[in-house]
């Protein structure tokens, strides 16, 4: 049976009902068959179907307990179940535990197929739905933080490379959360439970890479700055990279180097082997700078100034706004290195609620002054007062971009390059100016 496809359990001990319901639903959806209690939790638990069709009252145990067992165990799918007439205090007892929807014996068929395909639909939709929370709407990911689209591709890229064994490469600036990234990358792979290290390339050479490789065995090694690893050291990461071992000794060691460093034009220079760079260029993520990244230093400052209020034992609450905008349109070329030095500096020199522009080095709060000096001149020469409220220009794309993608929310966020949580929050903002 293919992954993910729609399928239907009927557990039901009656073999004339069977037939019938087999019949009946054979053209709706895919079919397995249950008779007992037991066969049932078994077959749900190895491959949980879109429906269970639940008799409530079964030779070997009550309907009720499967219907427990899939809400103690939170397993996805779209419970029916189905009770003699007379119990409908049993069935209303069954939608407390869980269960979408009840049917009393004799059965009702007709009733049985459009119950069905409403399941089917429901099931459909909450797929769906648990799809874009986990692809589009993550603010959040194994220790990193943010929601923009080049967070999205990041978190997509960890989750997929993080379950493959093959080596990896993250390249990034100074500042950028590689570190982070390597241990996500772990955390998301069948190794989770084994070791996880982190050398500094400088400190591996050919002895001390064996000791590593040999400590986190079965696990993950995270190189930092592996270009700057000795000549010897790197000569032997190859040999591990290519062939598993390093003379007579063999690990099962996954490799994961970083580099702020542009290896390429290492490589072109001679400084670092290309062989290497191929071994390890089998899996590369490029980790975005906090520049491209938005708003996503709102989400990482708010943060962060909760954790240092509380380290430091001051009593921020939360930013002007003048801070808010100088944050975003700061260039950050330290990344979020700089960005933590900057607030734990004001926060630790400073006291109040609010953290203000003055609180802020210079060359942050004069990123402002820029911006205001570059916006002012434009709307002093305008004639007769030609600007729209940035709503309206924003309403008009959005609107126009789901009218091109026949209302598809995701394929408009994608065309947009924003978030469908950036979409639907538009839509309310727009419904609660009752346009």
């Amino acid at each position: 049976m293919a992954e993910n496809k729609l399928n239907i359990l009927i557990v039901e001990d009656d073999p004339q009902l069977l037939r019938i319901l087999q019949a009946v639903l054979k053209q709706e959806i895919e079919l397995r068959i249950a008779n007992t209690g037991r066969l049932a939790l078994q077959m749900i638990e190895d491959q949980p179907p879109s429906i269970v069709l639940l008799d409530m009252r079964l030779p070997d145990m009550m309907g009720m307990d499967i219907l427990k067992e899939i809400a103690r165990k939170a397993i996805p799918t779209t419970v029916i179940v189905m009770t003699a007439h007379g119990s409908v205090d049993l069935a209303v007892d069954a939608m407390r535990e869980g269960a979408y929807d009840f049917m009393t014996k004799p059965l009702d068929f007709e009733r049985v197929r459009v119950m069905v395909r409403n399941a089917v639909e429901r099931h459909r939709i909450i797929q769906e739905l648990d799809s874009y929370k986990t692809q589009y709407e993550r603010t959040r990911f194994r220790g990193l933080m943010g929601s923009s689209p080049a967070m999205q591709r990041l978190y997509r890229q960890l989750r997929s490379v993080g379950l493959g064994s093959s080596p990896a490469l993250l390249v990034g600036e100074p500042g950028t959360e590689l570190s982070a990234c390597a241990r996500a990358l772990h955390d998301e792979s069948a190794r989770a439970s084994a070791p996880f290290g982190e050398c500094a390339g400088s400190t591996l050479g050919p002895d001390a890479l064996a000791i590593a490789l040999t400590e986190y065995d079965r696990g993950t090694l995270s190189i930092s700055a592996v270009e700057d690893m000795p000549r010897d050291g790197r000569e032997a990461l190859l040999a591990y990279l290519q062939k598993g071992r390093i003379g007579d000794h063999a690990w099962s060691t996954r490799v994961i180097a970083s580099s702020h460093a542009a290896l390429n034009e290492l490589a072109l220079q001679g400084r670092f082997e290309k062989d290497l760079l191929v071994a390890l260029e089998v899996a590369r993520i490029q980790v975005s700078p906090l520049r491209e990244r938005g708003e996503d230093v709102l989400d990482m400052a708010e943060h962060l100034l909760g954790a240092y209020t509380r380290e430091l034992e001051r009593s921020f609450t939360g930013f002007s706004d003048e801070v808010e905008v100088a944050l975003v349109h700061y260039e950050w070329p330290g990344n979020r290195g700089e960005l933590e030095k900057v607030l734990r500096a004001a926060i630790q020199k400073h006291e109040g609620r609010t953290l203000t522009l003055e609180m802020l080095p210079t060359e942050i709060s004069a990123t402002l002054a820029k911006g205001d000096a570059k916006g002012a001149a434009p709307v002093r020469g305008l004639a007769g007062g030609s600007i729209r409220p940035l709503w309206q220009v924003e309403r008009e794309e959005i609107e126009k971009a789901l009218k091109l993608c026949e209302g598809n929310v995701l394929q408009a966020a994608r065309l947009l390059e924003v978030s469908p949580g950036t979409i639907y929050r538009k839509q309310q903002s727009w419904k609660s100016r009752k346009l």
